[in-house]
């Protein structure tokens, strides 16, 4: 008689983040406010975030909505006056923090420039 196959442990949560650390572009810590909405709707609900990092390639917010991944979103980053343009990302993970909040993962659809970064960090 055959065994069954065991199952294959599944990473704790410390792994996976140690995994997502493995980033090309350097990230700097932020507590900027930023609006983000979603792009696939004209009229919907922008949402409040928090900056937790931004990088050349990423950014990743705190906000009080589940944004999917795939998702593509608008952040526009307050008291920034060169921001006037939104940045356009997507949603790569997005992940239930004990407070109730999401922190979600965003990638760039087009890198930032260096100069970009002086001006939000």
């Amino acid at each position: 008689m055959d065994t069954p196959a065991l199952a294959t442990p599944t990473p704790s949560a410390k792994a996976k983040r140690q995994e997502a650390e493995r980033r090309v572009s350097v990230r700097h810590v932020s507590a900027q406010e930023a609006v983000s909405r979603p792009m696939d709707a004209q009229d919907t609900l922008s949402w409040g975030a928090q900056v937790r990092d931004v990088s050349l390639g990423g950014i990743a917010l705190i906000v009080c909505y589940p944004f999917k991944p795939g998702s593509y979103l608008a952040i526009e980053i307050q008291g920034v006056p060169t921001a006037a343009r939104p940045l356009l990302a997507r949603v790569i993970h997005a992940e239930d923090q004990s407070d109730g909040t999401w922190a979600v993962g965003c990638e760039f659809l087009k890198q930032l420039t260096p100069s970009d970064m002086a001006v939000l960090v």
